[in-house]
């Protein structure tokens, strides 16, 4: 195996004079960029930060020559899924950062598809379509300002915008292949990479970046969720911030109809659904764990009792469930979909539809009327509770911000994401996440059993059980459940390490399947379906040397 100096020395000899180069190989600075928000400790020989897309393919060149293992990652702010997977030893192992490769590109400005690199985050791209004053929108994610765009996509993350799909909104991807025949060439999707004669013909026509296949197969696909490419540039469609936009929120204070709130949301899905982005469907714990400190923080690590959560809600007048959806489209658009979303909803609590400008307005009035001394303690919570619904109309229309980056501190006794103005990183401040991410049917009792079934099993293992349905489509939803722990106590992580299982084993036999898995799972799943079977011929062809980030899903 080749020394650590001796593969320093071959990587600065075949890529500095390419540009700017960044190799990190002292442990103390390398552990603190790989730190993740559970018990799984990777090994990285060395950390190597490119500038230029040219760097890359020499660097699987050497990969290949050397016997090394090569991690792309752009900012590795993969909360509660990892970055760099369980890798066996006997290798040496580079994280190939791509976080400074950031380049923004109108393909089309007047469609609104842009190309950008790996590095690129929601903020860069907001900050970007802001200084153009573009009338699109930033594919945003809970995950917060400071995370990539395009690795989102290609984990096929989603959000509450329009396209609520990340995945879908892509219509070209560029990289490299770590084949060492064909490391060194451009790989690129769509009628680019159909043929020569094409490619000559379009290479400066935009019609080639915004039409997302080409001639033959379609390979976009197997580059998600995968270990199969080096991705260097991404077209993808921005939805247009739209003439209208109105969310609603429906708050049920009565367990009794969870049933009925199920089936209006399928039924606003499938005759909205084209003008319906996301709706987030979230219980009591969890919009407690949204506006409230844990009270059990200086306590033994236990979950909240009953009384706790109906206290908590009670003092923040929080409901027993809460619908939360928008609607785009032009007003008369808007008007007419609001109007059949009120009709839905009949037999529900009223829908509260508020627009942007009469949340600004309220909380204009309340900052007025807080600066009269007898009534300011009493504005207090009510102006804390606007600033949250604008933070989440912001991100409703493509704006990101960190209002979600919350519930990673929940059990965090060290930092109050309140008291810092520093950026977020729940990594970096050891907050202890993981996520239980299955897709369930979406009909009442499908859902009422999945619940059920969450909180019996999270409540076995003494975590709490915060539960969040985002349904995308009529047929079926998907259940993002945060598992929060104290990461410094190793009895609760080893809670909550049998917690995720139990959840993943269990929920399997009861037919929830899951969307997304975290780098110790993908480990440790079952690889010999026909699918992976496949998977791994391919695998086998691209990568012969199995040189790029072995183990993930593949």
């Amino acid at each position: 195996m080749i020394s650590v100096e001796q593969l320093i020395e071959s990587i600065e000899k075949h890529l500095t004079a390419l540009g700017t180069l960044d190799i990190v190989a002292e442990q103390d600075l390398i552990q603190p960029r790989i730190a993740n928000t559970f018990d799984y400790q990777p090994h990285v020989d060395l950390i190597v930060s490119v500038y230029k897309e040219t760097q890359i393919p020499p660097l699987l060149k050497l990969a290949n020559e050397h016997d090394c293992i090569l991690v792309p990652a752009s900012s590795g702010q993969n909360w509660g899924y990892g970055t760099i997977p369980v890798i066996p030893g006997g290798r040496r192992v580079i994280l190939l950062s791509l976080i400074n490769l950031k380049d923004i590109q109108f393909v089309d400005k007047s469609l609104g598809i842009v190309s950008i690199e790996p590095g690129v985050t929601q903020q860069d791209l907001y900050d970007f379509l802001q200084k153009e004053q573009s009338p699109f929108m930033v594919p945003v994610t809970g995950a917060g300002p400071t995370c990539c765009i395009l690795s989102n996509a290609l984990e096929r993350g989603y959000g509450i915008t329009p396209i609520a799909s990340h995945f879908d909104s892509v219509l070209e991807i560029e990289g490299y292949l770590p084949n060492p025949e064909w490391c060194e060439e451009k790989w690129q999707s769509t009628l680019l990479g159909s043929d020569q004669s094409i490619n000559v013909a379009c290479a400066n026509n935009s019609v080639a970046h915004s039409f997302r296949y080409g001639v033959g197969p379609f390979w976009d696909g197997i580059f998600t969720q995968s270990n199969l490419i080096v991705c260097t540039r991404m077209s993808i469609k921005l939805a247009e911030r739209p003439e209208g936009f109105m969310p609603f929120y429906i708050r049920l204070s009565d367990e009794s109809d969870f049933q009925q709130a199920c089936d209006f949301i399928k039924e606003a899905l499938r005759l909205y659904g084209a003008n319906i982005g996301a709706i987030n469907f979230m219980d009591k714990r969890r919009l407690v764990a949204m506006v409230s400190e844990n009270p059990n923080l200086s306590a033994d690590a236990k979950l909240m009792s009953e009384e706790q959560v109906n206290k908590l809600a009670k003092q923040n007048r929080l409901p027993e469930w809460l619908i939360v959806g928008a609607v785009y489209g032009d007003q008369k658009t808007v008007h007419a979909v609001k109007s059949g979303i009120k009709a839905l909803a009949e037999g529900l609590p009223r829908p509260l539809c508020l627009s942007i400008k009469l949340a600004d307005f309220i909380e204009l009035t309340l900052e007025n009327m807080s600066r009269i001394w007898l009534i300011k303690s009493m504005l207090a919570r009510y102006l804390r509770d606007i600033k949250m619904l604008q933070k989440s109309l912001e991100i409703m229309i493509g704006k990101p911000n960190q209002i979600a980056l919350k519930l990673p501190y929940w059990w965090n006794r060290a930092i109050r994401p309140d008291s810092t103005e520093q950026p977020l990183n729940p990594s970096r401040d050891q907050c202890g996440l993981l996520w239980y991410a299955p897709l369930v049917k979406m009909d009442s009792t499908s859902m009422a059993e999945f619940v059920t079934f969450v909180r019996e099993t999270m409540n076995e293992h003494q975590l709490d059980p915060f539960i969040t349905f985002t349904c995308l489509k009529h047929g079926s939803l998907d259940s993002t459940i945060p598992i929060l722990f104290d990461l410094n106590d190793s009895a609760m992580t080893q809670r909550a390490n049998a917690c995720l299982n139990a959840l993943y084993e269990r929920g399997l036999k009861k037919g929830y399947l899951p969307y997304r898995l975290n780098v110790v799972q993908q480990n440790e799943s079952k690889k010999s379906s026909v699918n992976h079977k496949m998977a791994t011929a391919i695998k086998n062809v691209i990568d012969p040397n199995n040189i790029l980030a072995p183990g993930r899903y593949i």
